[in-house]
């Protein structure tokens, strides 16, 4: 029996992003119209038989519809013996659902049992909004993960859910964009600015840097990307069948359905531009033994809907709890200061970092910071964070610093002169390493991974 792991998205997000200027895109009418592009080879394009690191991104607009019943926007998915494959994004009871349908190997998830993200309460999808989605899947180590807006929803890793082996089940049915299933869900009324496909699990940073742009036709790892600007905006485009991707190599899609002619269902012109704000701008977090115990000192140069923050430690950097709460200021332009004593500090190691939350219940974490409280644990070799994207600390590591891959190949080799460094690893692909530090005539070795 197939089993699907089903991760319901419930944002508000209409403070990040809004409409200017004018640019071409694909406007669906909700009813029949879609594009299709032929499933083909053992890509994410093609019947998945083969599992391989892929990244979806779109950014569309809503034009109209109702959203309390299942509306599709894009996916890949199919039904076989009354199980799905594949994946799919919709709107659902006024909030965006994105499907992930894992294969037979997949354990502790029921068919059809919905999982929820943590709680993000919201206020409703926006029809004068933009929205950017990007699903991320990557093989080894095994993760997927959905952004909205450049904001992270859900991060699952290998083992969540209880789960022992997480794989897409393959799908032999063709990638739509607008999809009209044939379970009576018709797609959505939305206009597309852009679709692409990435043979690659992009990172956060690359995520957000992105996301307003069309990026290079000639990117690296990108597989496909469609545009909408094959016809002409508004104009009688009847003699225009398929819409291209700028990549070449194939994968064009497939008008289905549209009308071709007027402002509906059809090549428009209208005001997509992402224009990212954070809610709020932490620019400062640092930790300090004091006696007996720590201070936590942070600020930010502003901030909105801010509600506050949780203050979280760990042992050991990958396991966290929350051992108590800061008001926030809400909405203000000012450079604000905030100070917290943990007077009760972990015997050793004390890694700490900020939960961010909105009023309305979306947060973000900051970066993590460390400080021993024994001379055993300040002299340690430590890397952190364990899960990484940009860069790593390392301290106590002074020295010959050597990282290995999952099958112990030296790839990377720096010296660090410094007792606390930061060593930026965005040249590194995504996967498992070992670090390696050789200082005074001995060897240590940690662990990370980079996302």
């Amino acid at each position: 029996m197939r089993q699907y792991c089903y991760i319901i998205l419930i944002v508000t997000i209409n403070f990040l992003f809004t409409f200017s200027g004018t640019a071409q895109h694909l406007d669906f009418s909700g009813a029949t119209d879609e594009v299709r592009v032929a499933n083909s080879g053992t890509g994410i394009l093609g019947d998945f038989s083969v599992p391989h690191d892929f990244t979806i991104e779109a950014v569309f607009y809503i034009t109209g519809g109702n959203f309390t019943s299942d509306v599709n926007i894009l996916g890949k998915s199919d039904i076989s013996g009354g199980n799905k494959n594949g994946f799919i994004f919709e709107l659902n009871n006024n909030q965006f659902n994105v499907g992930h349908y894992a294969g037979p190997s997949a354990q502790g998830i029921g068919p059809e049992n919905e999982l929820a993200t943590p709680s993000h309460p919201g206020l409703g999808l926006n029809t004068t909004t933009a929205y950017h989605l990007a699903f991320v899947y990557q093989v080894s180590p095994l993760y997927i993960r959905y952004f909205v807006n450049g904001r992270e929803y859900n991060y699952l890793p290998l083992g969540a859910y209880g789960l022992s082996s997480w794989a897409m089940a393959p799908s032999s049915s063709d990638f739509v964009i607008g999809e009209h299933d044939s379970n009576s869900e018709s797609g959505a009324e939305v206009a597309f600015d852009y679709v692409r496909v990435w043979n690659v699990a992009r990172t956060k940073a690359e995520i957000g840097a992105n996301a307003s742009i069309e990026v290079p036709c000639t990117s690296t790892g990108l597989l496909a990307q469609y545009k909408f600007d094959d016809g002409v905006a508004g104009a009688n485009n009847s003699a225009i069948s398929t819409v291209s991707n700028c990549v070449g190599g194939g994968y064009d899609g497939t008008l289905v359905n549209f009308a071709k002619t007027g402002s509906s269902s059809n090549f428009v012109n209208s005001p997509v531009l992402v224009t990212g704000m954070l809610p709020v701008e932490l620019t400062k977090f640092t930790a300090q033994k004091v006696d007996k115990h720590i201070n936590l000192n942070w600020q930010t140069a502003s901030e909105k809907n801010n509600e506050g923050f949780d203050i979280e430690r760990s042992v050991d950097g990958v396991n966290w709890e929350r051992i108590d709460f800061v008001g926030g200021n809400g909405t203000t332009q000012e450079v604000q200061n905030y100070l917290y004593k943990d007077v009760n500090p972990l015997l050793g190691d004390n890694y700490y970092r900020l939960k961010q939350i909105d009023f309305n219940g979306q947060f973000e974490y900051s970066n993590v910071t460390y400080v021993a409280t024994t001379e055993e644990a300040a002299e340690r070799l430590k890397v952190y964070p364990t899960l990484a994207e940009n860069e790593i600390t390392i301290e106590n590591g002074a020295g010959e610093v050597i990282i290995f891959n999952s099958v112990g190949q030296p790839i990377k080799q720096v010296i660090l002169n410094d007792s606390i460094e930061q060593l930026n690893i965005n040249d590194l692909p995504a996967g498992n390493y070992i670090i390696q530090i050789k200082r005074n005539g001995q060897t240590s070795t940690e662990r990370f991974i980079k996302m």
